[in-house]
């Protein structure tokens, strides 16, 4: 099985990954504008993939522990 790792990190916030979700597992925080990752929503689609010019999502099939900021 596929995972979706989100380094928030690498992240800078433009939101292109967002624009890319169709599943709504990435967000604009209307609060902070900040962008935020929801990984039960995450269908592991990979359109994000290529929208992130800072390598801040990856996919992997290795058993992770999510540190990254989720809502």
């Amino acid at each position: 099985m596929q995972r979706l790792i989100w380094n928030s990190v690498r992240c800078v916030h433009c939101g292109a990954c967002v624009g890319q979700c169709s599943h709504g597992a990435f967000l604009v925080q209307s609060k902070t504008g900040e962008t935020a990752f929801r990984a039960n929503e995450c269908q592991a689609c990979k359109r994000c993939i290529p929208a992130c010019s800072y390598g801040a999502v990856e996919i992997t099939t290795e058993h992770t522990v999510d540190g990254n900021k989720s809502i």
